[in-house]
Protein backbone atom coordinates (compact mmCIF):
# COMPACT_ATOMS: atom_id res chain seq x y z
CA UNK A 1 0.00 0.00 0.00
CA UNK A 2 2.74 2.30 0.78
CA UNK A 3 4.54 1.27 -2.45
CA UNK A 4 1.35 2.26 -4.60
CA UNK A 5 0.59 5.62 -2.85
CA UNK A 6 4.25 6.71 -3.33
CA UNK A 7 3.82 5.68 -7.23
CA UNK A 8 0.68 7.94 -7.33
CA UNK A 9 2.16 10.73 -5.55
CA UNK A 10 4.76 10.33 -7.69
CA UNK A 11 3.13 10.42 -10.80
CA UNK A 12 1.24 13.46 -9.64
CA UNK A 13 4.20 15.04 -9.30
CA UNK A 14 4.83 14.63 -12.89
CA UNK A 15 1.45 15.48 -14.01
CA UNK A 16 1.25 18.79 -12.06
CA UNK A 17 3.99 19.89 -11.42
CA UNK A 18 4.77 23.52 -13.98
CA UNK A 19 7.87 22.69 -16.48
CA UNK A 20 10.53 24.90 -16.81
CA UNK A 21 9.12 26.35 -19.87
CA UNK A 22 5.94 27.20 -18.46
CA UNK A 23 7.69 28.98 -15.90
CA UNK A 24 9.47 30.65 -18.21
CA UNK A 25 6.40 31.93 -20.13
CA UNK A 26 4.92 32.80 -16.76
CA UNK A 27 7.69 35.43 -15.99
CA UNK A 28 7.87 36.29 -19.67
CA UNK A 29 4.13 37.77 -19.23
CA UNK A 30 4.73 38.89 -16.05
CA UNK A 31 7.48 40.96 -17.11
CA UNK A 32 6.13 42.56 -20.20
CA UNK A 33 2.86 43.67 -18.50
CA UNK A 34 5.01 45.41 -15.38
CA UNK A 35 6.69 47.18 -17.84
CA UNK A 36 3.74 48.57 -19.70
CA UNK A 37 2.23 49.34 -16.13
CA UNK A 38 5.87 51.00 -14.54
CA UNK A 39 6.25 53.02 -18.01
CA UNK A 40 2.63 54.87 -17.23
CA UNK A 41 3.32 54.98 -14.00
CA UNK A 42 6.37 57.01 -14.86
CA UNK A 43 5.24 59.28 -17.57
CA UNK A 44 2.21 59.95 -14.80
CA UNK A 45 4.54 61.07 -12.42
CA UNK A 46 2.47 58.57 -10.47
CA UNK A 47 4.17 56.77 -7.27
CA UNK A 48 3.54 53.04 -7.08
CA UNK A 49 5.57 49.64 -6.30
CA UNK A 50 4.94 46.46 -8.30
CA UNK A 51 5.03 43.15 -7.17
CA UNK A 52 3.96 39.45 -7.75
CA UNK A 53 0.90 38.00 -6.25
CA UNK A 54 -1.52 34.82 -5.40
CA UNK A 55 0.52 31.11 -6.60
CA UNK A 56 1.97 32.77 -8.97
CA UNK A 57 4.57 34.94 -6.26
CA UNK A 58 5.44 31.78 -4.48
CA UNK A 59 5.63 29.01 -8.04
CA UNK A 60 2.52 27.30 -5.68
CA UNK A 61 0.40 27.08 -9.44
CA UNK A 62 -0.79 24.11 -11.16
CA UNK A 63 0.68 22.94 -14.87
CA UNK A 64 -1.89 23.80 -17.19
CA UNK A 65 -3.62 25.72 -14.77
CA UNK A 66 -1.87 29.22 -15.23
CA UNK A 67 -2.87 33.15 -13.95
CA UNK A 68 -0.63 35.64 -12.66
CA UNK A 69 -1.89 38.19 -9.99
CA UNK A 70 0.32 41.58 -10.17
CA UNK A 71 0.18 43.39 -7.23
CA UNK A 72 0.38 47.56 -7.61
CA UNK A 73 1.37 48.95 -4.32
CA UNK A 74 0.22 52.52 -3.35
CA UNK A 75 0.65 55.00 -0.77
CA UNK A 76 -2.98 55.37 0.55
CA UNK A 77 -7.02 54.31 -0.91
CA UNK A 78 -7.36 57.47 -2.51
CA UNK A 79 -4.57 56.99 -4.90
CA UNK A 80 -5.78 53.11 -5.63
CA UNK A 81 -8.02 54.92 -7.99
CA UNK A 82 -4.93 55.83 -10.43
CA UNK A 83 -4.97 52.13 -11.32
CA UNK A 84 -7.40 52.41 -14.43
CA UNK A 85 -4.92 55.29 -15.99
CA UNK A 86 -1.92 52.46 -15.48
CA UNK A 87 -3.19 49.61 -16.64
CA UNK A 88 -2.34 48.24 -19.93
CA UNK A 89 -5.18 49.59 -22.62
CA UNK A 90 -7.32 46.48 -23.48
CA UNK A 91 -7.49 45.41 -19.79
CA UNK A 92 -11.24 45.57 -18.16
CA UNK A 93 -12.49 46.91 -14.94
CA UNK A 94 -13.61 44.72 -12.50
CA UNK A 95 -15.47 45.18 -9.20
CA UNK A 96 -14.18 43.35 -6.13
CA UNK A 97 -13.28 44.48 -2.44
CA UNK A 98 -11.70 47.34 -4.86
CA UNK A 99 -11.61 47.90 -8.22
CA UNK A 100 -8.87 46.00 -10.18
CA UNK A 101 -8.28 45.31 -13.87
CA UNK A 102 -8.51 41.48 -15.80
CA UNK A 103 -6.94 40.89 -19.17
CA UNK A 104 -5.46 38.07 -21.31
CA UNK A 105 -1.78 37.84 -22.54
CA UNK A 106 -0.16 35.33 -24.96
CA UNK A 107 -3.23 33.09 -23.40
CA UNK A 108 -2.58 33.70 -19.50
CA UNK A 109 -5.17 35.37 -17.62
CA UNK A 110 -3.69 38.61 -15.39
CA UNK A 111 -5.26 39.99 -12.81
CA UNK A 112 -3.68 43.76 -11.70
CA UNK A 113 -5.11 44.28 -8.12
CA UNK A 114 -4.56 47.35 -6.04
CA UNK A 115 -3.33 46.83 -2.43
CA UNK A 116 -2.66 49.21 0.12
CA UNK A 117 0.65 50.24 1.79
CA UNK A 118 0.38 49.47 5.68
CA UNK A 119 2.45 49.63 8.78
CA UNK A 120 0.19 49.17 11.56
CA UNK A 121 -1.69 45.74 10.44
CA UNK A 122 -4.66 46.91 13.05
CA UNK A 123 -5.78 50.04 10.90
CA UNK A 124 -5.84 47.97 7.78
CA UNK A 125 -9.28 47.56 6.34
CA UNK A 126 -9.09 45.96 3.41
CA UNK A 127 -7.71 41.92 4.29
CA UNK A 128 -6.22 41.90 0.37
CA UNK A 129 -3.79 44.41 1.77
CA UNK A 130 -2.08 41.23 3.93
CA UNK A 131 -1.86 39.26 0.47
CA UNK A 132 1.91 40.22 0.48
CA UNK A 133 3.02 39.36 3.65
CA UNK A 134 1.23 35.91 2.83
CA UNK A 135 3.55 35.67 0.37
CA UNK A 136 6.57 36.70 1.90
CA UNK A 137 5.81 34.05 4.60
CA UNK A 138 5.20 31.09 2.53
CA UNK A 139 8.21 31.78 0.54
CA UNK A 140 10.36 31.88 3.86
CA UNK A 141 8.83 29.17 5.59
CA UNK A 142 8.56 26.61 2.40
CA UNK A 143 10.95 24.35 1.66
CA UNK A 144 11.33 22.81 -2.48
CA UNK A 145 9.67 19.63 -1.20
CA UNK A 146 6.81 21.61 0.29
CA UNK A 147 6.05 23.01 -2.51
CA UNK A 148 5.54 20.12 -4.38
CA UNK A 149 3.29 18.61 -2.05
CA UNK A 150 1.34 22.11 -2.08
CA UNK A 151 0.81 21.83 -5.85
CA UNK A 152 -0.40 18.29 -5.55
CA UNK A 153 -2.62 19.40 -2.88
CA UNK A 154 -4.10 22.02 -4.82
CA UNK A 155 -5.13 19.52 -7.37
CA UNK A 156 -6.31 16.76 -4.75
CA UNK A 157 -8.89 19.58 -3.17
CA UNK A 158 -9.49 21.21 -7.00
CA UNK A 159 -10.56 17.39 -7.91
CA UNK A 160 -12.66 16.55 -4.86
CA UNK A 161 -14.47 19.93 -5.22
CA UNK A 162 -13.64 22.05 -1.83
CA UNK A 163 -11.23 24.32 -3.41
CA UNK A 164 -11.92 28.00 -3.20
CA UNK A 165 -12.06 30.57 -0.48
CA UNK A 166 -14.77 32.85 -2.43
CA UNK A 167 -17.96 33.47 -0.44
CA UNK A 168 -19.65 31.09 -3.03
CA UNK A 169 -18.01 28.17 -2.69
CA UNK A 170 -17.00 28.14 0.96
CA UNK A 171 -13.61 25.72 0.31
CA UNK A 172 -10.25 25.98 1.37
CA UNK A 173 -8.07 29.04 -0.54
CA UNK A 174 -4.64 28.38 -2.40
CA UNK A 175 -2.93 30.48 1.14
CA UNK A 176 -4.57 27.86 3.43
CA UNK A 177 -3.34 24.50 1.65
CA UNK A 178 -0.10 26.51 1.93
CA UNK A 179 -0.19 26.94 5.71
CA UNK A 180 -1.15 23.37 5.89
CA UNK A 181 1.77 22.06 4.36
CA UNK A 182 3.78 24.58 6.10
CA UNK A 183 2.33 23.00 9.45
CA UNK A 184 2.37 19.39 8.84
CA UNK A 185 5.84 19.84 6.63
CA UNK A 186 4.36 17.18 4.03
CA UNK A 187 1.05 15.61 2.20
CA UNK A 188 1.48 12.57 3.60
CA UNK A 189 1.90 13.80 7.38
CA UNK A 190 -0.83 16.46 6.23
CA UNK A 191 -3.54 13.22 5.40
CA UNK A 192 -2.07 11.18 8.28
CA UNK A 193 -3.40 14.33 10.52
CA UNK A 194 -6.85 15.07 8.76
CA UNK A 195 -6.69 11.34 9.53
CA UNK A 196 -8.20 11.93 13.20
CA UNK A 197 -9.61 15.45 12.15
CA UNK A 198 -13.47 16.59 13.11
CA UNK A 199 -14.46 19.82 13.86
CA UNK A 200 -13.30 22.53 15.47
CA UNK A 201 -9.90 21.66 13.76
CA UNK A 202 -7.46 23.91 15.75
CA UNK A 203 -4.02 25.37 13.87
CA UNK A 204 -1.67 27.73 15.12
CA UNK A 205 1.92 27.50 13.92
CA UNK A 206 2.71 30.96 14.85
CA UNK A 207 1.73 30.32 18.54
CA UNK A 208 -0.64 33.15 18.67
CA UNK A 209 -2.80 31.71 21.41
CA UNK A 210 -1.85 29.61 24.09
CA UNK A 211 -4.58 27.07 23.87
CA UNK A 212 -7.48 26.14 21.45
CA UNK A 213 -9.97 27.25 23.94
CA UNK A 214 -8.27 30.76 24.26
CA UNK A 215 -8.55 30.83 20.27
CA UNK A 216 -11.84 29.41 20.14
CA UNK A 217 -13.11 32.35 22.52
CA UNK A 218 -11.03 34.82 20.55
CA UNK A 219 -13.03 33.81 17.18
CA UNK A 220 -17.03 32.82 18.63
CA UNK A 221 -18.46 35.16 16.75
CA UNK A 222 -17.32 33.95 13.31
CA UNK A 223 -16.44 30.14 14.44
CA UNK A 224 -15.91 27.89 11.33
CA UNK A 225 -14.60 24.36 11.19
CA UNK A 226 -11.65 24.84 10.86
CA UNK A 227 -9.93 27.26 13.09
CA UNK A 228 -6.37 28.27 11.14
CA UNK A 229 -4.63 31.22 12.55
CA UNK A 230 -3.18 33.30 9.78
CA UNK A 231 0.52 34.09 11.25
CA UNK A 232 0.44 37.43 9.17
CA UNK A 233 -2.53 38.48 10.98
CA UNK A 234 -3.37 36.78 14.23
CA UNK A 235 -6.48 38.29 14.45
CA UNK A 236 -8.08 36.43 11.14
CA UNK A 237 -8.82 33.08 10.48
CA UNK A 238 -7.88 31.65 6.90
CA UNK A 239 -10.65 28.96 6.84
CA UNK A 240 -13.39 31.53 8.17
CA UNK A 241 -15.64 30.75 5.26
CA UNK A 242 -15.11 27.00 5.10
CA UNK A 243 -18.46 24.88 5.22
CA UNK A 244 -18.85 21.61 6.77
CA UNK A 245 -19.52 20.12 3.83
CA UNK A 246 -16.45 21.31 2.28
CA UNK A 247 -14.57 20.22 4.92
CA UNK A 248 -16.56 16.47 5.00
CA UNK A 249 -15.56 16.81 1.45
CA UNK A 250 -11.83 16.79 2.04
CA UNK A 251 -11.59 14.67 5.31
CA UNK A 252 -13.57 11.88 3.31
CA UNK A 253 -11.22 12.04 -0.29
CA UNK A 254 -8.28 12.16 2.29
CA UNK A 255 -9.26 8.93 4.33
CA UNK A 256 -10.67 7.14 0.75
CA UNK A 257 -6.65 8.27 -0.75
CA UNK A 258 -5.64 6.65 2.31
CA UNK A 259 -7.66 3.11 2.03
CA UNK A 260 -7.25 2.80 -1.50
CA UNK A 261 -4.59 4.94 -3.69
CA UNK A 262 -5.55 6.33 -6.97
CA UNK A 263 -4.99 8.41 -9.39
CA UNK A 264 -8.49 9.70 -9.68
CA UNK A 265 -8.39 11.33 -7.09
CA UNK A 266 -6.28 14.10 -8.84
CA UNK A 267 -8.89 14.03 -11.48
CA UNK A 268 -11.06 16.59 -12.34
CA UNK A 269 -13.96 14.57 -14.00
CA UNK A 270 -16.95 16.66 -15.67
CA UNK A 271 -19.84 17.29 -13.16
CA UNK A 272 -22.47 17.16 -15.37
CA UNK A 273 -21.42 13.90 -16.65
CA UNK A 274 -20.91 12.47 -12.86
CA UNK A 275 -23.83 13.62 -11.87
CA UNK A 276 -26.32 12.41 -14.89
CA UNK A 277 -24.36 8.90 -14.20
CA UNK A 278 -25.15 9.48 -10.72
CA UNK A 279 -28.83 9.81 -11.20
CA UNK A 280 -29.22 7.24 -14.01
CA UNK A 281 -28.09 5.31 -11.35
CA UNK A 282 -29.78 5.94 -8.74
CA UNK A 283 -33.22 6.66 -10.56
CA UNK A 284 -33.59 9.89 -9.77
CA UNK A 285 -35.41 12.91 -11.88
CA UNK A 286 -32.69 15.25 -12.94
CA UNK A 287 -32.97 18.92 -13.60
CA UNK A 288 -30.85 21.21 -14.99
CA UNK A 289 -30.57 25.46 -15.05
CA UNK A 290 -28.23 27.64 -16.00
CA UNK A 291 -27.96 31.00 -15.02
CA UNK A 292 -25.78 34.27 -16.28
CA UNK A 293 -23.86 35.73 -13.73
CA UNK A 294 -24.71 39.33 -13.96
CA UNK A 295 -22.39 42.18 -12.19
CA UNK A 296 -20.01 41.46 -9.74
CA UNK A 297 -19.33 38.18 -9.30
CA UNK A 298 -19.24 37.49 -5.82
CA UNK A 299 -21.99 39.75 -4.99
CA UNK A 300 -24.21 37.52 -7.59
CA UNK A 301 -23.25 33.97 -6.37
CA UNK A 302 -24.14 35.34 -2.60
CA UNK A 303 -27.57 36.07 -3.73
CA UNK A 304 -27.74 33.03 -6.02
CA UNK A 305 -26.76 30.41 -2.79
CA UNK A 306 -29.38 32.25 -0.85
CA UNK A 307 -32.05 32.10 -3.60
CA UNK A 308 -31.07 28.50 -3.69
CA UNK A 309 -31.77 27.67 -0.03
CA UNK A 310 -34.68 29.21 -0.77
CA UNK A 311 -35.70 27.22 -3.28
CA UNK A 312 -34.80 24.25 -1.45
CA UNK A 313 -36.96 24.98 1.60
CA UNK A 314 -39.60 25.60 -0.81
CA UNK A 315 -39.93 22.14 -2.17
CA UNK A 316 -39.04 20.25 0.95
CA UNK A 317 -42.43 22.23 2.75
CA UNK A 318 -44.41 20.63 -0.50
CA UNK A 319 -43.20 17.44 0.09
CA UNK A 320 -41.06 17.30 -2.84
CA UNK A 321 -37.29 14.72 -1.86
CA UNK A 322 -34.28 16.93 -2.81
CA UNK A 323 -32.12 13.61 -3.27
CA UNK A 324 -29.58 15.79 -3.70
CA UNK A 325 -28.03 18.88 -5.11
CA UNK A 326 -24.89 20.43 -6.86
CA UNK A 327 -23.10 23.71 -8.79
CA UNK A 328 -21.19 24.38 -11.44
CA UNK A 329 -19.83 27.78 -10.96
CA UNK A 330 -18.27 29.17 -14.26
CA UNK A 331 -17.25 32.45 -15.66
CA UNK A 332 -20.28 33.57 -16.90
CA UNK A 333 -23.11 31.62 -15.30
CA UNK A 334 -24.20 28.68 -12.53
CA UNK A 335 -25.33 25.47 -13.44
CA UNK A 336 -27.69 24.26 -11.14
CA UNK A 337 -28.14 19.99 -10.65
CA UNK A 338 -31.06 19.06 -8.78
CA UNK A 339 -32.00 15.29 -8.07
CA UNK A 340 -35.20 14.56 -7.18
CA UNK A 341 -36.26 11.55 -5.69
CA UNK A 342 -39.83 11.00 -4.19
CA UNK A 343 -42.37 13.24 -5.55
CA UNK A 344 -46.07 13.84 -4.01
CA UNK A 345 -48.75 11.31 -5.02
CA UNK A 346 -51.41 12.92 -3.23
CA UNK A 347 -52.92 15.88 -4.97
CA UNK A 348 -52.98 18.70 -1.76
CA UNK A 349 -50.15 19.56 0.24
CA UNK A 350 -50.17 19.86 3.79
CA UNK A 351 -49.61 23.05 4.82
CA UNK A 352 -48.48 23.46 8.99
CA UNK A 353 -50.16 26.66 10.39
CA UNK A 354 -49.87 27.94 14.02
CA UNK A 355 -49.91 25.69 17.22
CA UNK A 356 -53.10 25.26 19.05
CA UNK A 357 -52.15 27.27 21.65
CA UNK A 358 -52.84 30.38 19.88
CA UNK A 359 -55.43 32.78 21.17
CA UNK A 360 -58.90 32.13 20.10
CA UNK A 361 -59.00 35.61 17.93
CA UNK A 362 -56.12 34.74 16.28
CA UNK A 363 -57.62 31.15 15.86
CA UNK A 364 -60.79 32.50 14.45
CA UNK A 365 -59.23 34.54 11.57
CA UNK A 366 -56.87 31.20 10.44
CA UNK A 367 -60.13 29.32 10.36
CA UNK A 368 -62.31 31.73 8.35
CA UNK A 369 -59.15 32.18 6.12
CA UNK A 370 -58.39 28.36 5.58
CA UNK A 371 -61.97 25.96 5.39
CA UNK A 372 -61.63 22.39 6.41
CA UNK A 373 -58.61 22.99 8.84
CA UNK A 374 -57.48 20.19 11.07
CA UNK A 375 -54.92 19.48 13.97
CA UNK A 376 -51.54 17.34 13.24
CA UNK A 377 -49.73 16.88 16.60
CA UNK A 378 -49.70 20.52 18.39
CA UNK A 379 -50.10 22.26 14.88
CA UNK A 380 -53.06 23.47 13.20
CA UNK A 381 -52.97 22.55 9.44
CA UNK A 382 -54.64 22.63 6.08
CA UNK A 383 -54.60 21.25 2.67
CA UNK A 384 -53.25 23.62 -0.33
CA UNK A 385 -53.86 21.74 -3.59
CA UNK A 386 -51.17 21.68 -5.67
CA UNK A 387 -51.09 24.39 -8.93
CA UNK A 388 -50.35 21.85 -11.31
CA UNK A 389 -50.92 18.20 -11.38
CA UNK A 390 -48.22 17.61 -13.20
CA UNK A 391 -45.62 18.07 -10.62
CA UNK A 392 -42.65 17.68 -12.83
CA UNK A 393 -43.80 20.80 -14.17
CA UNK A 394 -44.51 22.42 -11.09
CA UNK A 395 -40.91 21.65 -9.83
CA UNK A 396 -39.40 23.03 -13.21
CA UNK A 397 -41.44 26.15 -12.63
CA UNK A 398 -40.31 27.02 -9.29
CA UNK A 399 -36.70 25.75 -10.04
CA UNK A 400 -37.20 29.10 -12.66
CA UNK A 401 -38.89 31.21 -10.39
CA UNK A 402 -36.16 31.45 -7.68
CA UNK A 403 -33.15 30.69 -9.71
CA UNK A 404 -33.34 33.16 -13.26
CA UNK A 405 -30.97 35.71 -13.43
CA UNK A 406 -33.73 38.37 -13.18
CA UNK A 407 -35.42 36.99 -9.96
CA UNK A 408 -31.94 36.82 -8.34
CA UNK A 409 -31.00 40.59 -9.32
CA UNK A 410 -34.31 41.62 -7.88
CA UNK A 411 -33.11 40.53 -4.07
Amino acid sequence: MEDRLNIIVSKAYKEFLPSEKEVDRMESVFGAVVEKIQKKASRLRINVEIKPGGSFSKNTWISGQSDIDIFVVFDDEESTRYLKKISPDGFKETRGTRVYFRGTVSGISVEIVPIVRFSDPSKVINSIDFSILHADYVNKKMTSSMRRDIIILKKFCRANRCYGSETYMHGFSGYALELLIINYGSLRQLFNAVSSWNPTVYIDSAHVYRSKEEAISAFSSNLSPVLLIDPTNPKRNICASLSVENLSRFVFAVKSFLLNPSFSFFVEDSLEKLITKRSKARGTMLFKMSTRISGEKDRFLSKYNRQLNMLLHRLEKTGIDVYQYDVSYKEKEAELFLEIGKIPVSSTMRVIGPKVWLNEHHLSRFLKAHKGAYVCGEFVSYDKPYKTKDIKKFILDEVKQYMSTSSILKK
